[in-house]
């Protein structure tokens, strides 16, 4: 049973960014199945669409994929942490490589989620993001120690 407290929390404002209608589509789906948890304010397929949105908006999470048109999806943070400082950014990706994402976390990422996760691993990643953890795939055999990305220890 939700609380008073959580009833009255406002919804996790959320631009999708991906240049694939259907993957919006699909993250929107996941998103939009948790009983108002999640809002989404924009979805936009280009980088400076991306940037322009994040100014007007200023989300609560950005999804992010990291090849879109327009430029660097990743060189494109910075503008968007200057436009709004509090940003929380997920990559959504299909680039199952350790190096990209080692990449992502020292551009500000807080969460590195492979495109085949499943939809509860998806939501796990974007809370944890939000709660200001680091949430790296395990299928990139990757932990957070200190301020850096490490293959994770052999089990």
């Amino acid at each position: 049973m939700e609380s008073a407290a959580q009833a009255a929390k406002d919804p996790v404002s959320v631009i999708l960014s991906d240049d694939h209608a259907l993957v919006r589509q699909g993250l929107r789906n996941v998103l939009e199945r948790d009983g108002g948890e999640f809002s989404i304010v924009a979805e936009v397929a280009d980088v400076p669409d991306m940037i322009r949105e994040v100014r007007t908006y200023k989300p609560d999470l950005l999804t992010l994929d990291l090849t879109m048109p327009g430029g660097s999806s990743l060189a494109a943070l910075p503008s968007c942490f200057i436009a709004h400082p509090t940003l929380t950014v997920a990559v959504f990706t299909m680039r199952e490589d350790p190096d990209y994402a080692r990449q992502a976390v020292r551009a500000g990422v807080r969460a590195y989620v492979l495109k085949e996760a499943e939809p509860t691993e998806i939501l796990k990643a974007f809370r944890m993001a939000l709660g200001g953890e680091t949430y790296l795939d395990p299928h990139l055999g990757l932990v957070v120690q200190g301020d850096e990305v490490k293959a994770a220890p052999a089990s």
